[in-house]
């Protein structure tokens, strides 16, 4: 199981366990990191694609409508473009909540000084807290670096299931969440630029509903194009938690990941031992 494996000093490592080792699964996530390994991979083993999961049941949406100001919420630390959040809200009549932690917050406040709109939070959230965090939300942003890895997917997936709509940076490594269009620094929207993204690239047709936004790397402008749009546009903000809600159920919950990674797992057992019965009873 594997979240980031072309490090080029872990890719020799898996060609040597893949070739000399035992045969074997390697599950993966990210379309990007299967794409990159897929040539250090042993012939003897295959690469499954499984989506990441999350508890619907935990991470429900709210009861009734937040009102109040439009709150922005990010959390989160991996690989996170804070940076480029923090220039992109400064002005913007909201409020912007940062839970990403003390690591973090040290080294943001070495580097420069927040917008009066930026709370950063120095302490890790229990899971209720934030849960009722991203609850009181207008949108949930995940900014990212553009790395080769899912970095991100956790924030992600609890957002869409507590019916938030999502922006997220379209990074190389995060392809398989979010369904809806490229927001430019113009405040234009380009859908194919970001049609091969979603959970469609799992192998299912997919449902096409907009659970969110795509923005550029490193583009405070797109990024602030970004949420003003889901800020002023509350109906299509909410119709989007919706779809976002919906496709955390059908394609990330938990149980559906644990019967797909099992029957990943007993595929290649059946297969070696000739006994179909392994896979009948996979879910």
């Amino acid at each position: 199981l594997g979240h980031l494996l072309s490090r080029p000093w872990k890719l020799p490592l898996l060609w040597l366990a893949t070739h000399v080792g035992p045969r074997g699964v390697l599950v993966l996530h990210s379309v990007e990191q299967r794409r990159i390994v897929r040539r250090w991979v042993g012939r003897g083993w295959q690469v499954r694609l499984v989506p990441y999961q999350v508890d619907t049941a935990f991470w429900l949406p709210a009861d009734s409508v937040q009102d109040g100001p439009a709150l922005v919420v990010a959390a989160g630390s991996e690989n996170r473009d804070y940076g480029t959040l923090v220039h992109a809200v400064r002005g913007l009549p909201v409020s912007v909540v940062i839970a990403a932690g003390s690591h973090w917050a040290r080294e943001l406040a070495g580097a420069q000084s927040l917008p009066a709109n930026v709370e950063l939070l120095s302490r890790p959230l229990p899971f209720a807290a934030l849960r009722e965090l991203y609850r009181r939300a207008r949108v949930v942003v995940i900014p990212l670096y553009d790395v080769p890895n899912q970095s991100g997917v956790t924030t992600i997936l609890e957002a869409m299931s507590c019916g938030r709509p999502v922006i997220v940076t379209a990074s190389r490594g995060q392809q398989e969440c979010i369904e809806g269009p490229l927001v430019r620094s113009d405040g234009t929207t380009e859908a194919a630029a970001t049609a091969f993204r979603g959970p469609a690239v799992f192998g299912g047709e997919g449902r096409r509903s907009t659970t969110g936004l795509y923005v550029p790397p490193g583009d405070a402008q797109a990024l602030r194009a970004a949420i003003e749009r889901l800020i002023e546009d509350e109906a299509s903000a909410r119709a989007m938690g919706l779809a976002g809600r919906e496709a955390a159920v059908h394609d990330f919950d938990v149980d559906r990941f644990v019967n797909t990674l099992r029957a990943a797992l007993l595929d290649p057992l059946a297969a070696a031992s000739g006994s179909p019965s392994a896979v009948a009873t996979s879910g």
